[in-house]
């Protein structure tokens, strides 16, 4: 909020860290520079600028819901969809059934991959394993 108003310049910024002294420059130059003033007025004119009252719109839009006869068209279309498309639950089901799959494949490959870690440094599997290398005649 306070970035946007330093942009219209109707305001000056100070970091929340501030000495003393810039505390009071900052209200010192709003106090004393009149274009501050004259930017503030300039966008109070534009809020004010209304063609009707707050009262008198919301009269009108009531009027309007009337005679539309409840004014279905512009009723928002999600309150037709059931819980089940309303909170996407097919995607939540998939998304759900691809992270157990993928932990699953994780698991399976990294307990096999240490079980065979774990045979191969048995001395009586390797010496097993290097002699059928050399029976296969792979060098």
């Amino acid at each position: 909020m306070l970035t946007r108003m330093v942009e219209h310049n109707i305001a000056v910024g100070i970091d929340k860290f501030a000495t003393e002294e810039e505390i009071y420059s900052a209200i010192v130059t709003v106090r004393d520079d009149s274009s501050f003033r004259q930017n503030v007025q300039r966008m109070s004119s534009l809020l004010r600028n209304r063609r009707t009252s707050p009262i008198e719109d919301a009269v009108g839009l009531l009027q309007y819901v009337v005679e539309t006869r409840g004014a279905e068209h512009l009723k928002v279309s999600s309150r037709h969809l059931n819980l089940f498309e309303y909170y996407c639950l097919d995607c939540l089901l998939l998304l759900l059934f691809l992270l157990t799959s993928l932990t699953y494949l994780l698991v399976f490959f990294l307990t096999r991959f240490f079980l065979l870690c774990r045979c191969v440094r048995r001395k009586g599997y390797l010496l097993l394993l290097i002699t059928k290398i050399r029976l296969l005649g792979v060098q």
